[in-house]
C-alpha cells in the first residue's frame, strides 16, 4: 500500500487564505506575484539586481506585462529602479523597495483588501507596522550611477553599428528566400540600409531590451510580414504598408496609429518590437 500523497509534494504551496487578502482587482495575480517576489528578494539588501528575461523565466510574466507592473509600482512610489550592467556587460535592472512608502495607508489599500471576500476585516495597520520594521532592517541605498563616459557612448554606437549590419544581411537573406518561392511578377527588389539616425535608435533599442536575440527575432517576423504585404498578401499584424519600414520598426512612441497592429502592446514603448517579438516566440518556435 503506497504512502498517502501530500499536496506539498506536488509543489502546490500557495497559501490561498493569504492570497485572498491581496487587492486582486487593483494588482491582478501577476501583480501580486511580482510584489511578493520583490519583497522576498529586496528585504535585507540595499538593492537587488535581476534581468527582465530571468524574471520572465522564473515567474512567467511577459516583458510587456512586467513593464506595466513595474511602472505601476514606480508611480505608487513604492519602488526605485535603475539600469546597470552585470559582469557580462548585459543590461539588468536594480530594484529597491521603499517599505516606508508601502506602509502608507493609501498604498496599502492598493496592495491589500480591507475585507476578504467572506467579509473578514484585514488589519492594514498591522501590515503598516510590519513594513515600517523592514525599513529598519534594510541597508541604505547605494550611490546613483554615474553618467556614461564618452568611451561607453562610443561603445554603444559601435555595438549598434555591428548589429545593424547583421540585420541588413538578415533582411537580404530572408528576401532571397522569399523571392525563391514567388512566381513571375511577384519578386521584391531592394534592400534596407540603416542611416546614422537609425543606428542611434537601434542603440536605444539595445539598451531598452534584455538582449539582441529578442530584437533580431522581432525583426525576422516583421520583415516576413512586410514581404507578404508588399506582394498583396494578408499578413496577421501588418494591416498597412509602412512608408519607412525601419522608422516603423524602431519607433519609440507608444502612440500606435493602428491599434490593431499595436495589439496588447499599443501602450508600450517600442510597441511594434514587442508585438513582433512575441509573435515570433508564439509562431516561429512551435514544434
Amino acid at each position: 500500500m503506497s504512502d498517502k500523497v501530500k499536496i506539498s509534494d506536488l509543489s502546490i504551496q500557495i497559501n490561498f487564505p493569504a492570497w485572498e487578502r491581496f487587492n486582486l482587482e487593483a494588482l491582478t495575480n501577476d501583480g501580486v506575484v511580482l510584489f511578493q517576489y520583490l519583497v522576498f528578494h529586496c528585504q535585507n539588501v540595499a538593492e537587488w539586481t535581476h534581468s527582465d528575461n530571468d524574471i520572465k523565466l522564473e515567474l512567467g510574466i511577459k516583458r510587456s506585462r512586467l513593464n506595466t507592473l513595474r511602472d505601476k509600482f514606480l508611480k505608487m512610489g513604492i519602488l526605485e529602479t535603475r539600469v546597470t550592467l552585470n559582469q557580462y556587460d548585459n543590461k539588468i535592472t536594480a530594484y529597491r523597495l521603499l517599505y516606508s512608502e508601502i506602509a502608507k495607508p493609501d498604498n496599502l489599500k492598493k496592495i491589500y483588501r480591507e475585507k476578504t471576500p467572506s467579509g473578514i476585516a484585514i488589519d492594514l495597520a498591522g501590515y503598516s507596522r510590519l513594513y515600517r520594521q523592514l525599513v529598519q532592517d534594510q541597508p541604505a541605498g547605494g550611490a546613483k550611477p554615474k553618467p556614461k563616459s564618452a568611451y561607453q557612448q562610443t561603445s554603444d554606437q559601435y555595438k549598434a553599428q555591428v548589429f545593424a549590419i547583421k540585420l541588413e544581411e538578415l533582411y537580404a537573406s530572408r528576401l532571397e528566400h522569399f523571392n525563391s518561392k514567388q512566381g513571375a511578377g511577384k519578386k521584391i527588389a531592394g534592400a534596407v540600409k540603416f542611416s546614422p539616425k537609425h543606428i542611434q535608435s537601434l542603440a536605444n533599442v539595445i539598451r531598452h531590451f534584455d538582449n539582441d536575440e529578442y530584437v533580431r527575432n522581432a525583426f525576422v517576423a516583421f520583415i516576413d510580414e512586410l514581404f507578404a504585404k508588399m506582394v498583396g498578401g494578408s499578413p496577421e499584424i501588418l494591416t498597412t504598408l509602412p512608408r519607412s519600414p525601419l522608422n516603423y520598426f524602431l519607433s519609440y512612441s507608444n502612440k500606435v496609429t493602428n491599434e490593431d497592429e499595436g495589439g496588447d502592446f499599443a501602450g508600450q514603448k517600442y510597441a511594434m518590437i514587442w508585438r513582433f517579438g512575441d509573435f515570433y516566440a508564439a509562431r516561429y518556435t512551435k514544434g
